[in-house]
């Protein structure tokens, strides 16, 4: 776990954008990656000047972040983890609810790459979601694709727009892809809901999601029935015009199959590659390409 140039420069990107760190949790007690000539790098690409905290810090590689969230303007810097190895002092299994007077104790919750390694996962984020004060931030860079292995999951932008709703009591701000191939790309994520179709990506690297939500009023109890947006459109679809009787016509991926079922395979897999625009970053409904401005 731990923080690169480019979670910095999304971390510095939000603090600029208005996110307050006074009081910030960690979500696993976060390393610092970032070498001294990378973060002069870093602060080079400032959009307007910066604030002496940032220009001075002395937070370089190899050491803990506090040093780095207290630039961003945190009094306190507390993180928790199930033990204390990494020397975390707030110790918690996150497959367990936190205490009730635990709540609302934050005004950033950040987690940089932990909850993809627990297994209760929607007990661990809604111990997060909890975590955070009315008017505070959830933030947190996640693995998407090609992280087999990595934990127990990978996550998708459709389990962050449809889990940090108004029901949970959040909004996201920005959900953005990093593409860490051999350049690294950034493409802020629409709502499959407001584009009407799945978001998917077939690619060759390896990608992170990056995310910000504000909390915009209590947090549940528990998750609702949350749906996945085309599944909850379409039944919605169905109960207002029940499903005819009318037997189906076969469309010509049926009748392919019948007369060539080799060639009708290869062509579904062929459909499912890089190189179909709507499965690639080239999908401009789905993908806007951004950079942090800080």
């Amino acid at each position: 776990m731990g923080i690169d140039a480019n979670g910095a420069a999304w971390l510095l990107d939000r603090a600029r954008a208005g996110v307050k760190f006074d009081r910030t949790l960690m979500i696993g007690r976060q390393n610092f990656f970032v070498g001294r000539k990378e973060w002069h790098r870093l602060l080079a690409r400032a959009q307007t000047p910066l604030p002496n905290a940032w220009s001075s810090m002395e937070c370089f590689h190899g050491v803990h972040a506090e040093p780095f969230f207290q630039a961003l303007g945190a009094k306190t810097v507390n993180s928790m983890d199930a033990t204390d190895y990494e020397g975390a002092d707030t110790i918690h299994d996150l497959n367990q609810l936190v205490p009730l007077d635990w709540r609302e104790r934050y005004d950033v919750v950040f987690d940089g790459g932990s909850l993809e390694h627990v297994f209760q996962f929607p007990t661990a984020l809604l111990n997060c979601l909890r975590l955070v004060k009315n008017g505070g931030h959830f933030i947190a860079y996640t693995p998407a694709n090609n992280y087999f292995g990595h934990g127990f999951y990978q996550f998708s932008p459709e389990l962050w727009w449809r889990a940090l709703s108004k029901e949970s009591g959040f909004q996201i701000e920005k959900l953005v892809a990093v593409e860490f191939g051999w350049r690294v790309r950034m493409f802020e994520i629409n709502d499959p809901a407001q584009i009407g179709n799945r978001i998917s990506l077939v690619n060759h690297a390896y990608v992170l999601l990056f995310l910000c939500a504000r909390k915009i009023g209590p947090t549940p109890e528990s998750f609702g029935p949350v749906m996945q947006s085309d599944y909850a459109a379409t039944w919605d679809q169905s109960r207002k015009a029940p499903p005819s009787n009318a037997p189906q016509k076969p469309n010509w991926q049926r009748r392919l199959l019948e007369a060539a079922p080799g060639l009708a395979r290869f062509l579904e897999r062929a459909h499912y590659r890089w190189f179909n625009s709507r499965l690639s970053f080239r999908n401009r409904a789905a993908f806007t390409p951004c950079q942090p401005r800080f």
